[in-house]
């Protein structure tokens, strides 16, 4: 295990070398490029109720492989401060960078395409905003139509009120039966006419709600 080690910890640099001098000479569709870090410690002292042993390595190797503009990266990380009573922390891990994809596609930085999806959210957010507004704006010419229908409704309903008063002062039964259905008839188109502008009162005040929620949503957003 320790001549492994030995092996990545000074070949990987050897490598790099020659991967950047055939790079200069002709531009490769595989690159490999990377990192490593390498910190010790040799002593033969040590602190009471230390945790760190007096002598130690710790290395740490961070590798991109690049296949046609595809980065596929890889870390390792070792070191000998590892005791049985300590849980492992070497690891070795392999990852996709989508990032750094569309960066080297030129889809912007990398700053913008983390955000990219937030800007999605806020663009949505602007339009759902837009179609509430516009629906907020039909049911108040709705609601105005209404009460104006409303106003006229009452009048009708009064008139037929006094129609049935003076069919009652003349004692004439027929007139006064007329007018009672004219009455039932102009209260139940007002009744009805009322509950269509409190349904749109309501519908208003539920599209005035969700504009509000949206604009806040909106604002967490930016």
């Amino acid at each position: 295990m320790k001549y492994c080690i030995a092996f990545i910890i000074f070949f990987i640099p050897l490598l790099f070398a020659n991967v950047v001098q055939a790079q200069d000479e002709k531009p490769s569709p595989v690159q490999f490029h990377g990192s490593n870090t390498l910190v010790g410690q040799y002593s033969n002292m040590q602190g009471i109720g230390s945790e760190i042993p007096p002598s130690f390595f710790r290395n740490d190797l961070q590798m991109t492989l690049s296949v046609y503009d595809i980065p596929i990266s890889a870390t390792f990380f070792i070191t000998s401060m590892e005791r049985d009573y300590r849980q492992s922390i070497k690891n070795f891990r392999i990852h996709f960078d989508a990032r750094e994809l569309l960066k080297s596609k030129g889809l912007g930085d990398a700053e913008n395409i983390i955000s990219s999806v937030a800007f999605y959210k806020l663009n949505n957010l602007e339009t759902v905003k837009e179609g509430l507004m516009k629906a907020n704006d039909l049911l108040k010419v709705e609601l105005l139509n209404c009460q104006r229908e409303t106003d006229k409704l009452q009048q009708e309903y009064q008139v037929s009120k006094k129609e049935l008063e003076d069919a009652k002062l003349k004692k004439d039964n027929d007139a006064v039966e007329q007018a009672k259905a004219k009455v039932e008839e102009a209260k139940s188109k007002l009744d009805k006419k009322q509950s269509n502008c409190d349904n749109l009162k309501t519908k208003l005040d539920e599209a005035k709600a969700r504009i509000e929620g949206t604009m806040a949503k909106i604002e967490q957003a930016k």
